[in-house]
């Protein structure tokens, strides 16, 4: 289920500290039914870093369109299914050591986190 967000709504999410941002991911996630990434022709957005790679998330697609711009100009933002997020995503991230940067703002601050701690914190406040 898409939620659209007023210009308001997201400059107020972009300008969150980055662990209520992921807070903000997590409740969002189980509330809408779907995690937001960035897509192209030839694949999905993977950020490198140094030492690891990571997959930028959103819970909307408005913030990860926000981020189609400059180098990922030519993206898309696209939806993933909550049950494929947690049955197929995020257990072939662990076994590839993909991380995922959660909800990146405009200037790039996220927390990185594995896919076995995302699924945690899912499922801790799913149940909850």
């Amino acid at each position: 289920m898409t939620e659209t967000l007023t210009p308001a709504q997201l400059d107020a999410i972009d300008c969150m500290p980055a662990e209520q941002r992921y807070d903000y991911f997590i409740n969002k996630l189980i509330e809408l039914g779907e995690v937001w990434g960035l897509s192209s022709d030839t694949g999905w957005v993977i950020l490198s870093d140094e030492d690891d790679e990571q997959l930028p998330v959103w819970p909307h697609a408005q913030l990860a369109e926000s981020w189609a711009r400059g180098e990922f100009s030519d993206c898309q933002p696209k939806a993933i299914p909550l049950t494929d997020w947690i049955n197929k995503w995020l257990t072939g991230m662990e076994k590839d050591g993909l991380l995922a940067a959660v909800c990146p703002s405009s200037d790039g601050d996220s927390i990185i986190v594995g896919a076995e701690e995302l699924l945690h914190d899912i499922k801790s406040a799913r149940d909850a």
